[in-house]
């Protein structure tokens, strides 16, 4: 009996210190940062200063808040104080962060000249007690009217709209603005994921900020999370040396390697413009920085299917029992964190008695969550039980260092004789070119054989001719501009190409699938006549004529997606050198192809 009793009295002291460590972790996540500083750190004697001390909850308002008094300081006189409460919402990556900012300002003036000091201060949140850090202050002789000396006005309105609508930022003064990249990690392997935000650090509320110079991210596949143009996303605040700077970020991107060693992540400049002051603006740049890539290892790399990630990997198949000559898919689906674009079409062991077409993908990706799904088309052959056998695939994850090993279960179904014929080639299911609806014939003049011109018919006459002859001209000017960069393109064409040659018989595998996929991005670029070439792949498709488009995109991106395949391939693998010199032919017969259309081709095909 006494030995439960103790049990049991163990159970609930425990049971009780469970709850008051999980009420005090409660309570004290819920502030986030208590911060102290000042709307500038040079006065003269005669004016005044705004010291703020602010209180950052992240979950919900502390119960019970006190600041301090500070009625009677060493070096400065009170005239004023007032609170404040501002709250914020901001959405990254489609995540939800709120946060609510709770300030007590008070209105300081200085005694006497120097260097003088603002002490450590206690507030206490809650029951618990937080200290600022200690500010210091350069106060100068002093300059043009005196402030105001009384600490309290006997006037309602004598302190504006401030107390109404409290804010941190001191309005009128020249802006501080600092502009800073922030990376996710030091290094990654090549083919990793790195969160890259580029965030704007300012001393006033209101800025506006124009793009001057983006990185050109060479080396980096990249995919924009968010654009440059559009408002800043508010990131909240954060004191510098004293001074409160409102974060906001101005540009970020998903960035993946596609090439080993030292990279370098150049220069982003802004133009800022204050909208409160008569300070004007001025320039900001982020400072070059050096980012190391690492090759993935050549141990465990055994079936790698090109994924590189924190990926699982499914398959299913759609029916279990079927007819000959009627269709079933077998699905592939790589799901996790990562880059989908350089996975490759996996090789399943189908039997023989079944017909394979070609497979339809899909994929889509973001931050937290990507995927990719291959789509097999079978066709039984024969009658009788089907095995798709069991094999394996391998991923590599970043954070481990190491390959995965993933089993693919094996899939049986039943097939029986059917009736229907066997389907066609032509799928339109998977991607199949279909006959296009014809035009219709039109038809300007009556079939009546006493056709009279009236004034309608003569009308439609001069519209269908200036727009014939406007046509006619801007075609001729489009040939005769693209003959020009013809002419430019092929002479440059035969100059990289003699320099990636060497490349490739030096078998320098990773620098020539590198060096062929910059030339591809250099080529539409020049074509489409857009000088930026850090934008996305796909809009640069998109940017080049219709009948460009149409003939070389697809072609295009398969070779982009393989040579991307290749700058990830281990060093010393024989295999891969063999290869690369075929791509370096294909790659340079498809590139002549499509300068050769130039001249052919006009801007509104």
């Amino acid at each position: 009996m006494k030995l439960d009793f103790f049990k049991h009295s163990i159970r609930k002291r425990g049971t009780v210190w469970l709850s008051v460590l999980f009420i005090f972790s409660f309570q004290t996540r819920a502030v986030s940062q208590i911060s102290a500083f000042v709307d500038r750190q040079e006065v003269a004697l005669n004016e005044a200063l705004t010291f703020t001390i602010q209180v950052e909850t992240q979950t919900k308002k502390p119960k019970a808040l006190i600041f301090p008094n500070l009625s009677e300081l060493r070096d400065f006189n009170v005239l004023e104080k007032w609170s404040g409460t501002q709250e914020s919402i901001s959405f990254i990556n489609g995540k939800m962060t709120r946060k609510s900012f709770l300030t007590r300002n008070y209105k300081l003036q200085p005694k006497t000249q120097g260097r003088l000091r603002l002490d450590s201060f206690d507030v206490k949140v809650d029951g618990k007690a937080f200290k600022t850090k200690e500010i210091f202050i350069q106060v100068t002789p002093p300059v043009g009217p005196s402030a105001p000396s009384q600490p309290f006005s006997l006037s309602p309105f004598s302190h504006g709209f401030k107390n109404l609508f409290p804010t941190p930022f001191q309005k009128g003064k020249k802006a501080r603005v600092k502009f800073k990249l922030f990376l996710d990690k030091p290094s990654a392997y090549v083919g990793e994921m790195v969160l890259a935000d580029w965030v704007a650090f300012s001393s006033v509320e209101k800025i506006n900020y124009q793009i001057e110079r983006i990185p050109t991210l060479k080396g980096f596949w990249r995919k924009e999370l968010v654009a440059p143009g559009t408002n800043a996303v508010f990131l909240g605040t954060e004191v510098i040396d004293g001074v409160l700077y409102k974060k906001e970020l101005l540009h970020s991107f998903a960035l993946f390697p596609v090439e080993t060693g030292e990279l370098e992540i150049d220069t982003y400049t802004i133009r800022f413009l204050d909208l409160f002051s008569f300070s004007g603006g001025g320039k900001k740049s982020t400072t070059p920085r050096r980012f190391s890539v690492k090759p993935l290892p050549s141990e465990g790399q055994r079936n790698f299917s090109g994924a590189v990630g924190d990926f699982k990997i499914k398959a299913s198949l759609s029916e279990k029992q079927t007819q000959t000559g009627k269709p079933l898919s077998y699905k592939l689906r790589f799901e996790g964190t990562g880059q989908v674009r350089t996975i490759q079409t996996p090789k399943i062991p189908f039997p023989s008695s079944v017909k394979i077409y070609p497979p339809a993908e899909k994929s889509e990706f973001t931050v937290e969550k990507s995927w990719k799904e291959f789509e097999f088309l079978i066709i039984p052959q024969s009658t009788g039980i089907v095995t798709i056998p069991s094999f394996s695939l391998t991923t590599f994850h970043p954070k481990s260092e190491k390959y995965r090993f993933h089993q693919i279960p094996s899939f049986s179904f039943d097939v029986t004789k059917g009736e229907g014929k066997e389907l066609s080639e032509n799928l339109s299911f998977f991607g199949k070119d279909s006959k296009e609806p014809e035009q219709p014939q039109w038809n300007f003049l009556s079939k009546n054989p006493l056709f009279v011109f009236n004034q309608k018919i003569l009308l439609k006459f001069w519209i269908i001719f200036y727009a014939a002859f406007i046509l006619a001209f801007v075609s001729l000017y489009s040939i005769r501009r693209r003959n020009q960069i013809k002419i430019s393109l092929e002479e440059d064409l035969e100059i990289q190409f003699k320099k990636i040659q060497e490349l490739a018989d030096q078998k320098h595998t990773e620098k020539t699938a590198v060096a062929l996929i910059n030339l591809i991005y250099q080529t539409v670029s020049q074509i489409t006549q857009d000088r930026e070439t850090s934008q996305e792949w796909e809009k640069m498709l998109q940017a080049l004529p219709p009948s460009l488009h149409r003939k070389f995109a697809e072609p295009l991106t398969i070779l982009i997606q393989e040579l991307e395949a290749f700058s990830f391939a281990p060093k010393g693998d024989s295999s891969v050198k063999k290869q690369i010199q075929p791509l370096v032919k294909r790659t340079y017969n498809l590139l002549r192809k499509i300068v050769s259309s130039l001249s052919n081709t006009s801007r509104g095909n």
